[in-house]
Parts: C-alpha cells; structure tokens; sequence
C-alpha cells in the first residue's frame, strides 16, 4: 500500500509558513537503515559546534512525531498497540539507531548511525561541498536483498536534486538508501552526480560496518581512470563542470590500475602558507607540476600556474596579492596525478 519508506520533516531554523521559505529537509527510514536529511549550505543550526548539523533518525518516533509515507496502491493501513513500545528519548545516541527516539523538530543535533539487525554490510558515504553543503547517502549488502528494487530496503528516493548532489543510482532515480546482494569482486555500484559547476567537491566513506577489513572498497572515477580506497581516512576531492552524470562513479570492490591522488606518493606532500612571507609552499613531490591552480571556496579559479619547477615550489609562490581567507590548492602533476590541499591566507 505505502512505498516502504517514512519521512520525516525536520524544520531547523525559520518560521515562515511560505513553503519556498521553508528551511528544512527530510530524513528516511526504512527497514534496512536511516538517513539524514541533506545539509544545505549556511543552515543556522541550534549548536554551532556540531558542523554535521542536523539529526539522523532512529527507528522508533516519539509520541506526537508526524510523518510521511507516499501511498502507491489502494488498501488499508494498520496502526495498533502491537506496535507501541517504550523507548526513551534521552537513550538516543551516534551510535545505534534501535537506542532511544529522535524527535525530529528541534534543532538539538546527534551523529549518525545504522541498523545492524540483521548483520548487513553497509558503507555510509558522504559527498561534500566546499560551500558546505553535504549529503550523506547508504549502501547496504545481504544475503536476501537484490540489485533489483527491494520494497522496504530502498528508499529515499529524490525527485528533485539539488544542484549539487549524490546518491546511488537505481532504475534511473537517485537514491539515498539502497539495499544490494551479497558484495562480489565484479560489483558495481553506480552512482549519480549533480554539479552546479560552482564549487570544489569530495566524497568519502564516514562509516563501514560488517565488512571484513581484507575486503577493498574503492571509489572510482571513470572521468579520469583514479581509484579512491573509501578505506582511506581522506577523501576523493575533485571538480567539476555543470551537469549531471550517472556514468561518472562507480562504488567497486577490487583495484583498478591507477590510484588516485589520496593513494600514491602526493599524500606526503607538504602544502602550506607562511603568512609572514606571503608566500605559499609546497614540498616533497618528486614530479613536476603540470598545473596549480588556487580557488576560492566558491570555486572560481583566482591564480593559474603552469608548467612549474619543483624548486620554484620549494623557494615559495607569493601570495601578496591574494585577500584573506580559505582557498584550495589544486595541483596536477606530469603523470597526470593530481592533489587537493586547504590553505588559509591572513
């Protein structure tokens, strides 16, 4: 009768009864796991400090917690006392979904987690903007779930992206949580990806669970051959015109034969601003730099450098006539290898 996916309105900041005004989202659940909603750029949460910002659910609503289902077939939907359990709000923690309620109105912010019930493997992958913008989406693996539409285990599917997006690809829609069978060497997970062509990106994995740690998990980016190990603790970052591409990214479980910058050599490069110097260095590369580019965290490109000398690196660019703040370093190497790095210019 319903589509086998709740959501839940959570209305973080804001008081407007224009709906274009609302400042909000929806998180998912489902029988396999829970998802938060996305996390738009310059949201005003309650607690500052928490950068994650808003909730993710658990799998029992308080008392007075409404929701949503989209009902796809006639018929009747049940609710009875068998269904009623006591669960205290204040077990609710990051770490399990099954402790406690998670209200979903006020802005009190907690981690995230997963359903372990019945043992899946899952891989909770979170795509990034540098305008810090975020979604995180979930794939699963069981013995009695499929690559096909499973009701009940995939869910949260999004109609209407943003203009930078993620989620893994299914029958053509993008999902937020989807269930696959068993993981095997030759298994590919596609994803889609939106781009607004106005920032930097990155995704990584923020949690993997019930995989054995011999199993490889790699991000793969067929734009330019790299393989990103998602065990890794950085992440893939990158750019990327505007569009949308379904054929970009692939989640796979066996190694290509081109790692990607966060894999090789470029990790113990030293990238870094002396601000009493005005200069901006970088050290350790054993290769040539085809390109550097400097951007700012809207991705515009404010400086191009070409063809550049190590020992030009080593002795420093000058940063004099840059204006404070955040900016990225993209460089490109000879061999086609590439490095995202953070500087802050005071």
């Amino acid at each position: 009768v319903i589509q086998g996916t709740i959501l839940l309105w959570e209305q973080w900041s804001g008081n407007s009864h224009w709906l274009s005004e609302y400042e909000g989202g929806y998180g998912f659940i489902n029988n396999f796991t829970t998802a938060r909603a996305y996390q738009y750029s310059g949201i005003p949460i309650a607690n500052q400090s928490q950068t994650e910002g808003i909730k993710l659910p658990t799998f029992y609503l308080p008392v007075g917690q409404g929701f949503y289902v989209e009902v796809v077939n006639d018929g009747n939907i049940e609710f009875n006392n068998g269904q009623r359990v006591f669960v205290k709000e204040a077990d609710a923690d990051d770490t399990d979904p099954e402790n406690g309620s998670t209200f979903l109105r006020s802005a009190e912010a907690i981690g995230d987690s997963e359903n372990t019930e019945d043992v899946f493997q899952l891989i909770r992958i979170e795509f990034s903007t540098s305008n810090g913008a975020s979604r995180r989406f979930v794939l699963g693996f069981g013995e009695n779930t499929t690559d096909a539409f499973d009701y009940g285990m995939d869910g949260g599917l999004i109609t209407t992206p943003p203009s930078d997006d993620m989620g893994s690809l299914l029958n053509d829609g993008q999902y937020v949580i989807q269930a696959f069978s068993p993981i095997t060497e030759d298994k590919e997970i596609d994803l889609v990806f939106h781009s607004s062509g106005s920032h930097n990106y990155s995704i990584g994995a923020v949690d993997i669970k019930n995989i054995p740690e011999g199993q490889k998990i790699y991000l793969k980016d067929n734009f330019n051959g790299y393989y990103h190990d998602l065990r890794n603790d950085s992440a893939y970052e990158f750019t990327s015109e505007a569009g949308t591409f379904d054929n970009r990214f692939q989640v796979v479980f066996r190694e290509g034969s081109t790692l990607s910058n966060n894999d090789d050599q470029l990790l113990n490069a030293l990238v870094f601003v002396n601000n009493q110097e005005e200069k901006l260095f970088v050290k350790g590369l054993d290769q040539k730099v085809k390109n550097l580019l400097l951007t700012n965290t809207i991705g515009q490109v404010i400086k191009h450098f070409k063809d550049i000398e190590n020992n030009t690196l080593i002795n420093g660019i000058s940063t004099s006539d840059l204006s404070s703040g955040l900016y990225l370093v993209n460089i490109e190497t000879e061999n086609n290898h590439s490095l995202v790095k953070k500087v802050i210019i005071e």
